[in-house]
């Protein structure tokens, strides 16, 4: 489904993708996203105010950027709001909104804030790359176990895990 969030005290609106209720989006973490500085520290579940709701894919969501761009992100202008929830009803049937939820959802997902909203970036202590997702690092670390090496029979480099299992298969 596609969401807009008003976000209080600030002149954006920020619309996305989710396969279930936006507030459980909301619990994984607006902050991920690249965001106008006048929005840090102000997306979490007491700034926002659900505006719409509508039946879509992220297909859909990419046709509303191509077709209205976000000022950055997932971010719109607050003078958008009319286009944006028109074009939302041209591509999608307009669902009830579900109940805001009477405590803020979390998912222990804290840790992962951009670092101008109060996060911090994780660091490879191999290559001193950065990320700013616990998992985006967990998949970099696995690069740099995949080492490759020559196989003795055809020169190719392949992963070490990977070169016995190709010098069978070329015998």
């Amino acid at each position: 489904m596609l969401y807009v969030f008003n976000i209080i005290d600030t002149p954006f609106l920020k619309m996305g993708f989710s396969s279930g209720c936006p507030w459980r989006r909301v619990a994984r973490g607006f902050w991920n996203n690249v965001h106008p500085s006048e929005c840090c520290g102000k997306l979490g579940w007491h700034n926002l105010e659900l505006l719409a709701v509508f039946k879509g894919s992220l297909a859909d969501e990419a046709a509303v950027k191509r077709a209205l761009p976000p000022v950055t992100g997932e971010f719109w202008a607050e003078e958008m709001a009319k286009p944006l929830l028109t074009l939302l009803g041209f591509l999608g049937e307009s669902l009830p909104l579900p109940p805001r939820p009477l405590q803020p959802p979390t998912v222990g997902r804290e840790e992962e804030r951009l670092p101008c909203c109060g996060g911090r970036l994780f660091h490879c202590w191999r290559c001193e790359k950065t990320f700013g997702r616990w998992h985006h690092l967990q998949q970099h670390l696995q690069s740099h176990g995949n080492v490759k090496v020559a196989c003795q029979k055809c020169g190719i480099k392949v992963i070490k895990g990977n070169l016995r299992r190709r010098e069978r298969g070329s015998s």
